[in-house]
């Protein structure tokens, strides 16, 4: 299967797991730092799958600062984003792991964090969630995050 074809499974994927539908929640506390502020002007009432690649390019360390229901639903922004860039030098892809896999081996996996993140999410979400580590584990240009994927998997692979 070529890159091409295999994100657009994931997409489909995506689509399956993550209905896009209009978000008109909050998205971030009232912090007025500048990324704060991108997500509150830029994320309500889109769908996910309406959030252009070059803001998530632009705001990919942007996750934490997304509320829970906000997470939920832009998510898979972030995820598909990860997997169009796997092969550049985007850091997406890197955020993106890191916060759904935090920590490391030397210092320890945040299981508390995660396993809080991972109640946000219902069963098909999390298939989705733990198919995007799946991808990272099958290829070896990205054994450099493998450690990550790995203890991700233990955690988001549905029970």
């Amino acid at each position: 299967m070529t890159k091409a074809e295999e994100v657009e499974v994931f997409r489909r994927r995506l689509h399956q797991s993550f209905p896009p539908e209009p978000f008109f929640g909050d998205v971030t506390s009232l912090c007025e730092c500048d990324e704060c502020v991108a997500l509150r002007l830029n994320l309500p009432g889109k769908r996910w799958d309406e959030v252009p690649p070059e803001f998530i390019d632009f705001n990919s360390g942007s996750l934490p600062l997304l509320l829970p229901d906000a997470l939920a639903e832009f998510l898979p922004a972030y995820l598909i984003r990860s997997m169009e860039t796997l092969d550049q030098d985007c850091v997406v892809a890197e955020f993106t792991m890191y916060f759904v896999c935090p920590g490391n081996e030397e210092e320890g996996w945040d299981e508390e964090r995660v396993a809080g993140l991972v109640s946000l999410f219902d069963l098909e979400q999390r298939k989705a969630i733990a198919d995007y580590m799946r991808a990272i584990v099958g290829r070896s240009d990205l054994r450099h995050w493998h450690a990550n994927t790995e203890f991700g998997l233990r955690c988001w692979r549905p029970k």
